[in-house]
């Protein structure tokens, strides 16, 4: 398992972290600690990872959509705040919403089931990129027409309510 965090960089925080995962009963050589990296090189890493794990109760943001767009999907359990449904919204879009679980036995389950099936997971994997390329997330144009048309409600409504209240 790769963990990456500038937090890392810290022999003490990488202490405690070996510690955590020992007390539950994973080993220091299944892990790899890693700290800070250049931009770049850290989205190299995603070509080590098969499932990017989001983590809860705050979600990736950015960190999930580079997962995405680099061809690794992620598995999430939203939370109950906005920090919190970042990946939900994400993966809704690009159409994995069985990647959304809603409970930590869930997590497991659907983690174990994506790994068994290693050739729809390396299939998954190789049209990601496309996929999000393709998806709601990554459409600019309407995302910004409909926000204009949003906006201009809003507007509309609040010139109306203050046209009733004077």
């Amino acid at each position: 398992m790769i963990l990456k965090s500038e937090a890392l960089d810290d022999s003490e925080v990488r202490d405690r972290c070996r510690n955590r995962f020992h007390s539950l009963g994973v080993s220091a050589d299944r892990l790899d600690l890693r700290g800070h990296s250049p931009h770049e090189l850290a989205l190299e890493t995603y070509n080590e990872i098969d499932i990017a794990l989001d983590p809860h109760p705050y979600s990736g943001c950015l960190t999930t959509c580079e997962a995405l767009w680099m061809g690794v999907p992620v598995i999430t359990m939203p939370g109950r705040t906005f920090a919190g449904r970042h990946s939900a919204s994400f993966l809704t879009c690009v159409g994995l919403d069985d990647w959304i679980v809603d409970n930590a036995s869930d997590y497991v389950n659907v983690l174990r089931d994506k790994v068994a099936r290693i050739e729809g997971l390396a299939a998954l994997r190789s049209n990601l990129r496309e996929r999000m390329r393709a998806s709601a997330l990554c459409d600019a144009e309407t995302f910004g027409k409909d926000l204009g048309e949003c906006l201009e409600r809003v507007w509309q409504e609040a010139r109306n309510e203050a046209q009733i209240s004077s």
